[in-house]
């Protein structure tokens, strides 16, 4: 069993991303929301800057709060129902990056790194719903502003500031959870709408380098 002083050490460690899940899932809300897309999540997801929603806690009580194994699932690999081997995230990135236009498309040995990082912090998003969100993006800005206004494949996971970090994909899949009542409950929906546009295994257009 695991000891209470190491769940909390554990909550305290993940605080942003455990924050993150719940404000997905609509069991909690801001108290002071982020000004806008460019704020660094450290510095608004944390426990003292949310409420819980007493109805969405109230359905939670009956659950067996002791079987969690917290230490196992703080090591658990980025949404475990998907392919992450190394192999399918390169191919992952070539489809990834040509979602962009051609000048916002980055290197594929960033976009990967980054993509293995963003996956590791924030497990609960799968590639499948990164594909989604990234796509009505960038088909929004380019009617809006056009192509030299997106950011590009090697920056809209992270980009270095002055103060900190950009994190624009991030925030994309927290305004789409935010547009979605049914997030927890059908989490299936946000594959099936995109399984016809993302495959993998059809590549034969894509001849990047993958290992630079």
């Amino acid at each position: 069993m695991i000891k209470d002083d190491t769940k909390l050490m554990l909550l305290a460690a993940y605080e942003a991303q455990f924050v993150g899940i719940l404000l997905q899932h609509g069991v909690a809300k801001y108290i002071k929301p982020p000004a806008n897309f460019r704020v660094d999540k450290t510095s608004t997801h944390r426990f003292d800057n949310i409420v819980l929603d007493p109805e969405k806690l109230s359905s939670l009580k009956d659950i067996d709060v002791q079987r969690i194994d917290v230490e196992a699932l703080a090591s658990a690999p980025a949404n475990s129902k998907e392919d992450l081997s190394e192999e399918s995230l390169k191919k992952f990135v070539t489809t990834y990056r040509y979602l962009f236009p051609t000048i916002r498309r980055g290197t594929p040995g960033t976009v990967l790194k980054k993509l293995k990082r963003f996956l590791k912090e924030y497990p609960t998003y799968s590639l499948e719903l990164i594909y989604e969100v990234t796509k009505t993006y960038i088909e929004t800005e380019m009617i809006k502003s056009g192509e030299m206004y997106i950011k590009s494949a090697n920056n809209i996971m992270y980009k270095k500031v002055r103060d900190g970090e950009e994190m624009l994909l991030l925030n994309l899949l927290e305004a789409h959870a935010e547009l979605n009542d049914n997030a927890f409950d059908d989490s299936s929906s946000s594959s099936s709408t995109i399984s016809g546009s993302l495959n993998l295994d059809n590549l034969d257009n894509y001849k990047d380098d993958l290992n630079d």
